[in-house]
């Protein structure tokens, strides 16, 4: 049913069969279509969730037999490109060789090899694709991990994931910690009930269940209430992540209930194994278009910004600069920014040094990064916090994510984009911009001015069970001044 659902969804996109150039996923050296691939890029992100549910079990034939058909019908529609979520919640479709990425139960099978390639979910979208002269590039989720809240995620989501070691590990050693306490004696018990369930996937419903029965009530956020009483017990807080205030760890979207955890990009052992496993990718499945970048940033709550600076989360700052005090704390911050945008940066080029021969790198990034955030004019918000300065990224192009924008905004946004970005680079050739859309009416006409953009279906795309709110990451609302 969901194939059957993205496949009406596609069609109603109307683009004429021949439309879009042949976009082959398989470049060789000095391939002139690389340097000009960006411009005609007509694609569509795609999760495995939407058309591999769990429930059931998955052999080869029987992915292929999901996405042949899923990519015959959307190159009869014009589209030349897929960006098929690979990499998500710490855990892949694509174990991808030596790496042994945490994968799938019901997408897991005895994976074969065909030369460097791995036989896996991946491999088999990558194979129908190309037989439609579309080309796939794998979407992953670097810094966002997964959700603090008990009721939005399938049962197949409850996997292990690559990051579930380092949590597990600071449990024991914070467990360990509090021996000699009696205090501790509350918490020792709901992290002795909690260790099973983390090595093995972490199920938010059983991480609650431990704690209640431990004499502590969650709320429905079961990791965000052991860190803050472990915290107050006297426990250091976990390097690996990025947290708020002890209130509120794992801050919520404005409005709603969802509290996102994300990884510290600056955490040494974080970057290396990010790194290992797109590279792992990328060798295991040569015929791959490219790595598509998500999450690469910081979140926009502060998280990780020292309390002692009283930030205010996606709320807008402002500074004083006649006043000492608020001018000394105004520049530690830029300090932190300007740390945090290089500690991106640097990660992004030694992926892009890692991929396969010609692999394109490419990212989906926030549309109002360079418009909304305040660095310099003494006026901080979440834009800056994210730290997203992907002008001076080594990719090839970017997705600004203009869900919700109407094709005026966007045309407008895309030429600030391409000109301030030359101008960042001294006039040095910068990453092509092709818009991230929700709007089949704009993919449908010529709207856009340019025939290139990549569409995602919101009412498809729900990594949780809530409605998504549109404009959810751009809401800002101004306070007084500090």
């Amino acid at each position: 049913m969901r194939t059957l659902l993205l496949l009406v969804m596609l069609l109603a996109l109307g683009v004429p069969v021949g439309a879009v150039p042949r976009y082959s996923a398989s470049h060789e050296p000095g391939d002139e279509s690389d340097a000009t691939v960006a411009a005609t890029i007509q694609g569509v992100w795609l999760s495995p969730d939407w058309v591999l549910p769990g429930g059931r079990t998955y052999r080869e034939a029987d992915v292929r037999a999901v996405a042949r058909p899923l990519m015959r019908g959307l190159r009869a529609n014009g589209v030349n490109a897929v960006f098929l979520e690979t990499f998500v919640r710490g855990s892949s479709i694509a174990p991808s060789g030596d790496a042994r990425l945490p994968t799938y139960a019901h997408l897991t099978w005895d994976f074969g090899q065909r030369g460097t390639r791995t036989v896996d979910a991946l491999q088999i979208f990558i194979d129908e694709a190309d037989a439609q002269g579309i080309a796939v590039h794998a979407w992953v989720h670097l810094f966002y991990w997964r959700m603090d809240n008990e009721d939005v995620y399938q049962p197949w989501h409850r996997t292990p994931s690559l990051w579930d070691d380092l949590l597990h590990d600071y449990l024991v050693k914070e467990r360990d910690a509090l021996a000699e306490r009696y205090e501790g004696e509350t918490l020792r018990k709901a992290i002795d009930k909690m260790l099973p369930t983390i090595k093995d996937g972490i199920d938010n419903r059983l991480l609650s269940q431990s704690l209640r029965e431990a004499g502590i009530e969650s709320n429905g956020h079961p990791l965000g209430t052991l860190l803050t009483a472990l915290q107050r017990a006297g426990c250091p807080a976990p390097d690996f992540m990025l947290l708020g205030s002890l209130d509120a760890p794992f801050p919520p979207h404005p409005g709603r209930n969802l509290c996102p955890i994300y990884l510290n990009p600056a955490h040494p052992v974080v970057q290396d194994r990010l790194i290992r496993s797109m590279a792992a990718l990328s060798t295991a499945h040569p015929d791959l278009a490219g790595i598509h970048l998500d999450h690469v940033r910081y979140p926009m709550d502060a998280q990780g910004i020292p309390t002692a600076w009283e930030p205010r989360g996606r709320e807008s700052l402002y500074f004083n600069d006649t006043n000492p005090v608020l001018k000394k704390r105004f520049d530690l911050y830029l300090a932190q920014l300007k740390s945090r945008e290089d500690v991106l940066r640097n990660l992004v080029t030694c992926m892009k040094q890692k991929l396969y021969r010609t692999q394109q790198l490419s990212a989906a990034v926030l549309p109002l990064y360079y418009v909304e955030r305040g660095a310099d004019v003494s006026r901080l918000n979440g834009y800056d916090f994210s730290a997203q300065d992907w002008y001076r990224w080594d990719v090839d192009f970017v997705v600004p994510m203009m869900y919700g924008f109407d094709p005026w905004r966007i045309r407008t946004l895309i030429r600030r984009y391409e000109d301030e970005s030359r101008a960042a680079r001294n006039g040095e050739p910068s990453p092509s911009v092709v818009p991230g859309i929700s709007g089949l009416r704009i993919t449908s006409g010529n709207l856009l001015h340019r025939a290139t953009w990549v569409y995602f279906d919101l009412s498809l795309g729900l990594d949780v069970k809530y409605e998504k709110e549109r404009d959810e990451d751009y809401k800002f609302v101004p306070k007084k001044d500090l």
